[in-house]
C-alpha cells in the first residue's frame, strides 16, 4: 500500500479523468441502444455521458484523495 500511495498521489487527476471517461462511454452506449424513442433522441446520450463524467470524475478524485491521505497519515 506504502508503494502505490506516491503514485496515485501524483496521477489522481488523471486516474479519475480515465475512470470517467471509461464510464461515460459505457452509459453512452447503453442510452444510445435504448428501444424507447423519448431516450434515443439526440441530446439524451450526449447528456448523460456528460453528466456521467462529471460526477464519476469528482466521487473518483474525492476517493483517491481519501485513500492517499490514509496513506499518508500511516507512514507518518
Amino acid at each position: 500500500m506504502w508503494l502505490l500511495g506516491p503514485f496515485i498521489a501524483r496521477y489522481r487527476r488523471r486516474t479519475a479523468f480515465f475512470a470517467a471517461a471509461a464510464l461515460a462511454a459505457i452509459v453512452y452506449g447503453l442510452v444510445e441502444q435504448s428501444t424507447r424513442p423519448e431516450i434515443q433522441a439526440w441530446y439524451w446520450p450526449t447528456i448523460s455521458g456528460a453528466m456521467t463524467f462529471i460526477l464519476t470524475r469528482f466521487i473518483v478524485s474525492r476517493i483517491l484523495a481519501r485513500f492517499v491521505g490514509s496513506v499518508q497519515r500511516h507512514l507518518r
